[in-house]
C-alpha cells in the first residue's frame, strides 16, 4: 500500500478517534450502560464491515489470541484514562495518558525496526516528530471545560490513585500497537483484524462496565440512550478499521502517535461545536499545541518520504 495514502488513513482515524466519544455528550445513562452499548455498537459493525469487504476469513488460534489481546489492551487503556480524568482531571491525566505514542514509537523501532540506523535521518524525524504529537497532546490535554472530579484535586490518595490509573491507560494502548504490528505483518487483512479485535474490545468493555460503580440514581437507558452509545462503538469501530490500513501501510512508529493529535479534533469539537470551553483563557495552550501538532505532523511525513 501507498505510505502517502496510509499516512491519510492514519489522520481519518485520527479524527474519528476524536469524535467517537461526542454521543456521550447526548445522553443521560451511566457510564457502565453506555460502555455495555458501546461494545454492542463495536461488535455489530465489526461483524458488517468484515462480511462488506471480504467475508469473515479464518485465522491461526494465536493470531485470534494476539487480535483479542489488542482488543482487550484498547478497554484497559480506555477504562485507565476515564479514571484517571475523574481523578487528575483531563489536563493532569492526558499528558500521562499520551505517552502511548512515544511507547508505540519505540516498539515500531526496537522490536519490528521500522525505522533503522542505516538511515539515521530519518530514524532521527520520526522519533522527534512522534516526542513532538505527544507533547502537542499534552498541550492541548490541557484546555478542559469545568466539570466535577471524584475528589479534591489536592487530595494526595486521588493523585496517586490517578495518575497509577494513567499510567495504567498509557499502557494499555501502547501494548495494543505490537499484536496488531504481529498479526497485519502476517498477511490477515485489516477487516479480518478488525473483527476479531472487536471480541476483545466487547469483552473489555463488559468487564469494564463492571468496575465502574453502580450509582444511586443511574438513569434507565432509553432507546436514544442505547443507539448513541452504539454510534459511539460504530464510530470506534470504523477507525480502528482506519488505523489498521495505516499500520500496515506505515507502520506502528507512525501511525499511533498520530493519533495521539485526536485530542486536537476533541478539544476543536469543544470549541466549535459544544462552546463549553473558553478559548480566550486557553488560547496560548491552543495555538502552542496547534503548532506543534502540525510540525510534528510534517517531521513524520518527512521520515516516511525519506525511508522509501
Amino acid at each position: 500500500m501507498n505510505q502517502t495514502v496510509g499516512f491519510g488513513y492514519a489522520l481519518i482515524a485520527t479524527f474519528l478517534f476524536g469524535i467517537y466519544m461526542v454521543p456521550r455528550q447526548y445522553t443521560r445513562v451511566s457510564q457502565r450502560a453506555f460502555l455495555v452499548w458501546m461494545g454492542i455498537g463495536i461488535i455489530i459493525s465489526s461483524t458488517i464491515i468484515s462480511l462488506v469487504f471480504e467475508g469473515i476469513s479464518s485465522i491461526s488460534l494465536l493470531q485470534y489470541i494476539l487480535t483479542f489481546v489488542a482488543g482487550l489492551a484498547w478497554s484497559v487503556g480506555a477504562l485507565g484514562y476515564a479514571v484517571s480524568v475523574d481523578y487528575l482531571g483531563l489536563s493532569r491525566a492526558t499528558p500521562i495518558k499520551n505517552i502511548y505514542g512515544a511507547l508505540s514509537t519505540i516498539f515500531g523501532i526496537v522490536i519490528f525496526h521500522e525505522f533503522t540506523t542505516a538511515r539515521p535521518d530519518a530514524l532521527t524525524l520520526a522519533v522527534v516528530g512522534s516526542l513532538a504529537i505527544v507533547i502537542s497532546a499534552s498541550l492541548l490535554g490541557r484546555i478542559e471545560a469545568p466539570r466535577s472530579m471524584t475528589c479534591p484535586p489536592a487530595d494526595r490518595r486521588c493523585i496517586t490513585v490517578g495518575v497509577l490509573f494513567a499510567v495504567v491507560s498509557a499502557i494499555g494502548y501502547g501494548i495494543r500497537s505490537i499484536p496488531t504490528k504481529i498479526v497485519l505483518s502476517q498477511g490477515v487483512s485489516a477487516e479480518a483484524f478488525l473483527f476479531y479485535m472487536a471480541h476483545g474490545a466487547f469483552v473489555g468493555n463488559l468487564i469494564a462496565a463492571r468496575v465502574f460503580p453502580k450509582g444511586n440514581h443511574d438513569v434507565r437507558p432509553t432507546a436514544h440512550d442505547c443507539l448513541l452509545a452504539a454510534l459511539s462503538g460504530v464510530t470506534w469501530t470504523i477507525a480502528a478499521e482506519f488505523l489498521n490500513l495505516a499500520v500496515i501501510a506505515v507502520g506502528i512508529a507512525v501511525a499511533f502517535p498520530l493519533v495521539n493529535l485526536s485530542t486536537l479534533v476533541a478539544v476543536a469539537y469543544g470549541l466549535i461545536v459544544l462552546r463549553d470551553i473558553d478559548f480566550r483563557a486557553h488560547k496560548a495552550w491552543f495555538w502552542s499545541g496547534l503548532i506543534i501538532s502540525v510540525l510534528g505532523a510534517a517531521l513524520l511525513a518527512s521520515a516516511l518520504e525519506l525511508r522509501r
